[in-house]
């Protein structure tokens, strides 16, 4: 099974002061992956290049909780260079490649995304809280 990682949900978790990325762990209770598609890296990276503002700080405590994480995190690469294309792309990918019933997580608050992929994944989102709730 695969978590994949929107931008809209690390950057609430990460304005919140937590890791998105330990949420999400807490709360699922099979071993997994923890993906993050490039797209998502290159949002991020846009963001955190801004001044001023929460947003970019958020953004760049993301990032380095990528890097701190190191391999229990994979940056992975799609064709798509938008991160909710990236994360539908990776989603079907999976769903192809899985067994009857195996499905992906996605942990993101964007509400079109989670429409367009609910018979193929589960959801987990993040409230301003930081709090992370099965949506």
């Amino acid at each position: 099974m695969k978590t994949i990682f929107d931008t809209s949900f690390l950057m609430e978790c990460a304005a919140a002061g937590k890791s998105g990325f330990a949420e999400a762990e807490r709360l699922v209770e099979e071993s997994n992956t923890l993906a993050v598609p490039g797209a998502v890296v290159g949002e991020l990276k846009s963001i955190a290049a801004k001044r001023g503002g929460k947003k970019p700080l958020s953004a760049k405590l993301v990032l380095q909780m990528i890097g701190t994480l190191g391999t229990r995190v994979r940056v992975e690469k799609t064709s798509k260079p938008k991160g909710d294309d990236a994360i539908r792309e990776m989603v079907f990918k999976e769903t192809e490649k899985g067994t009857e019933g195996e499905f992906c997580i996605v942990c993101s608050n964007d509400y079109k995304l989670r429409k367009s992929l609910r018979k193929k994944a589960r959801f987990l989102c993040a409230k301003k809280s930081g709090k992370v709730v099965w949506c």
